[in-house]
This record gives structure tokens, sequence and C-alpha cells, in this order.
């Protein structure tokens, strides 16, 4: 049985998910090599999500589609697997803090608060990396995913400072322009809050890291879409704190938004659609 994730330190179970972490099992403790500490920056505001599928497919020069499978899938030991193929990789650095398998089980493989995995490159910083498995043959399976977007949404109201459930329009083929730009300031993605595919921040990846399906389900789970690349999500968000009395609304619903929506009502400091809306 596994005790939940590890936040700043303290086991956290996760509501309806048994995750097993590293404190559990040390075999599922990402490499030195995969990970790095967080600054102090970092570890007082980390706002973004980003959700990986670990075959990329279809992406590069595998195009086959993703395939949904029914149900729930065998366990892949994906905890131990994945963890081993990342730390024997020689030719690059790679971990993420969470891996969902085809059975449901997930792993937490470092610290949420404390530690950046190299997931995501320069969004590494501010944000928690999930690690969906994917089968050579490009299978998923429905169950999974709808364990990894469980996963999310409880990541979005249970971090120090909760995430916003928002996520990008559907995937137009490259990666979100205002995403790519904004890793080159001082401080990367600092206006970026959400839930993004890894395909949004790169063009390295494609359709498949992680595919539309599992956005899709995001969004049917009650995730707010935005137009991220003409910043929608800025000027809506603008409106909303001065709805909520925010002396300099900056479009950025951080610390100070989430507090101001926690004083008014809305459960953990979140503005959630209902399920079914986009």
């Amino acid at each position: 049985m596994g005790t939940g994730a590890v936040i700043n330190g303290k086991l956290v179970p996760v509501s309806g998910l048994e995750v097993q972490n590293f404190l559990d099992d040390p075999r599922l403790k990402l490499a030195p090599d995969d990970v790095r500490p967080r600054n102090a920056r970092e570890q007082a505001w980390i706002h973004m999500i980003v959700v990986h599928t670990t075959g990329g497919i279809p992406g590069g020069k595998d195009l086959r589609p993703q395939v949904i499978n029914p149900g729930v899938g065998p366990s892949s030991n994906a905890g131990e697997r994945v963890v081993g193929s990342w730390t024997h990789d020689s030719t690059r650095h790679g971990g993420a803090h969470f891996i969902v398998d085809f059975d449901r089980s997930v792993y937490c493989c470092a610290d949420l608060v404390t530690e950046a995995a190299y997931h995501a490159e320069r969004a590494n910083g501010p944000s928690v990396g999930i690690e969906v498995v994917q089968s050579r043959s490009a299978e998923l399976y429905q169950d999974q995913m709808d364990a990894a977007v469980q996963l999310v949404l409880w990541l979005c109201a249970n971090m120090p400072t909760p995430i916003q459930a928002q996520i990008p329009l559907p995937y137009q083929g490259k990666p979100i322009a205002r995403f790519v730009e904004s890793q080159d300031l001082a401080t990367p993605l600092s206006d970026v809050v959400g839930v993004v595919g890894h395909r949004d921040l790169t063009a390295n990846r494609g359709e498949g890291d992680p595919g539309n399906a599992i956005m899709d389900a995001l969004a049917t789970a009650g995730c707010e879409r935005f137009d991220f690349e003409a910043g929608q999500d800025i000027v809506t968000w603008k409106q909303r704190q001065a709805d909520l009395g925010i002396a300099k609304p900056d479009g950025i619903p951080g610390p100070a938004t989430v507090a101001a929506l926690k004083a008014t009502g809305h459960a953990n400091g979140l503005w959630m659609l209902a399920p079914g809306n986009r």
C-alpha cells in the first residue's frame, strides 16, 4: 500500500489513488543527475503541471495514433522500471515527479516542493511533472487516464499554493509561442499558470506528448480552456482580480489571487468550471 505524495518532506495521502513514493521504496527515487533542488523563489510558488507520455507517440518519425483501451490495464512495474530507464540513460538527464501505470498505480519519485525534476527544460523550476506510461504500440488505458486526471485535479487543489485548473486550447500542431518565448525571460514562464502538455512547451515533442485524449479528459473534468497564445488567460484574470477587489490586477492568478478566491467562498482558492463545460 502506498502512503501518498511527498510535499515538502511530508507524506500526504492522495484521495482515491494509491500512491507509492520514494520514501516507501528507495528504488523509486530519481537519480541525482535527474533532479535538482528548487531554489527559494521556485519553492515559494510552483504554478504549473506538465503532463507527458513515456512514449510520446505520435511524434517524430513514429506517427501511429494513440490507442485508448477500455478499462484498466496490467501493471508494468512502471515505478522501478521507468526510474531505472531514466537513471541508465547516459545520453540525457530525465525524470518526473509522478509516473502513472496502466493499472492506475501512481508513483511519486521526487519531493513536489523541494525538488525540480528534469522533465520540461526551463519549465522545470516552476512545475510538477507527470509521466503517463505508454506502451511501444502507443496504447493507454481509460482507467489509467482517469487516474492521471484525478491526480492533476488533486495537485491543483493541494499544492502549497493551489494551481488554477486551466489548460490550453486543443493542440494546433506546434508549441505555444508565448511559452517558448517566455523561456528567455529572467523569470522563466513566470506568467504561465495551469496544466499543459510537454508538446505545448517545445518543438522537440509531438502531438503524443501527452496526446489529445488526456487533455480533452481534463476539459471534461472541469478544467478551463484558454487561448494562451493570445493571452486570453491574462485578460480574463485581470477582470476577475478587479472583481475580487485586488488593487493592481496583473492577470496572473498567484498567491494573492488564491487568497482572495478563498475569502469569497471558492473551494481551495480555485476557479473551477462545472464538469462537462470547457
